[in-house]
């Protein structure tokens, strides 16, 4: 008899810990501000938060109701449905979990929404795989500040001066790498049509580096730059540079140089003068 007691005693405690587990974790679902997700082994939704729901993007979601039971190609498309189904197989099967990989959707109106995706199998006391479980967080708040830091980056390492009317100059320093040499040609064709400059000086004394990359580069921005009917002025231009010009086989006859700044921008208040008269 006193056994029975002691046992029921046991279950109602083990029962009144099962109860506040669920209420942790149904609290948690209702709580956290991320999208959370379980899966079984087939990929049909077992349980989200309240989040997922607002995030899921899905017209004929209207409560977890409507999603349990669902698997991604009901919710979201063959296309994108497949992916994740690949991914989660071999997560499955590996059962190495995928962190933080960055993944791009969009909302209903077509706004591009970035996504980090984590990813984890989930095992039971026997370390059967039974399914998945699976966070997904909107980043497009940091992925916007990225782009935007790194455009302001690169329009540091590339800026241009006014110097007078109808003159502008572009100082580059340091190494040019490819994408910094595009965005040099991209900067100082803006900056021509803002200012309505008639002479574009690139000034590349303080480039470290000459190889037939920058000086092809450097060709390319100086035809572009009269294409817009302005004239470019390659400052800079040092013996040992003009020799490495030479030595790579790079044709710059018809691309105004000299060797340094304030010679090529003397030249080009005088040219500006003159057109003036």
């Amino acid at each position: 008899m006193e056994d029975k007691k002691k046992s029921k005693e046991v279950l109602l405690k083990e029962l009144k810990e099962l109860r506040r587990i669920k209420d942790l974790f149904e609290n948690l679902l209702r709580s956290i501000p991320v999208s959370l997700y379980f899966k079984d082994t087939e990929g049909r939704l077992i349980r989200v938060t309240k989040y997922f729901l607002e995030q899921a993007g899905a017209p004929s979601v209207k409560g977890e109701k409507d999603i349990i039971g669902k698997t991604d190609f009901d919710l979201f498309g063959e296309e994108l449905a497949k992916v994740a189904r690949a991914d989660e197989e071999r997560i499955m099967k590996t059962k190495e979990p995928e962190i933080n990989r960055p993944e791009i959707s969009s909302t209903p109106e077509g706004e591009t929404v970035y996504l980090s995706s984590t990813k984890a199998p989930m095992v039971d006391t026997k370390g059967n795989v039974i399914g998945i479980v699976g966070l997904t967080q909107d980043v497009t708040a940091q992925k916007v500040a990225e782009n935007q830091l790194k455009h302001l980056l690169g329009e540091l390492s590339t800026p241009v001066l006014h110097a007078m009317e109808g003159i502008i100059i572009m100082p580059l320093v340091g190494t040019l790498s490819s994408d910094r040499a595009q965005n040099a040609t991209q900067t100082i064709l803006e900056s021509i049509a803002h200012y309505k400059a008639k002479y574009a000086i690139i000034d590349i004394t303080g480039v470290s580096v000459i190889d037939s990359m920058v000086a092809g580069q450097l060709i390319k921005t100086a035809k572009a730059v009269e294409t817009l009917g302005s004239k470019a002025i390659i400052t800079g231009v040092s013996s040992d540079i003009a020799t490495t010009i030479v030595d790579l086989g790079i044709d710059m006859k018809d691309i105004m140089t000299s060797n340094s700044l304030i010679e090529g921008l003397q030249h080009a208040i005088k040219a500006v003068k003159d057109e003036e008269y």
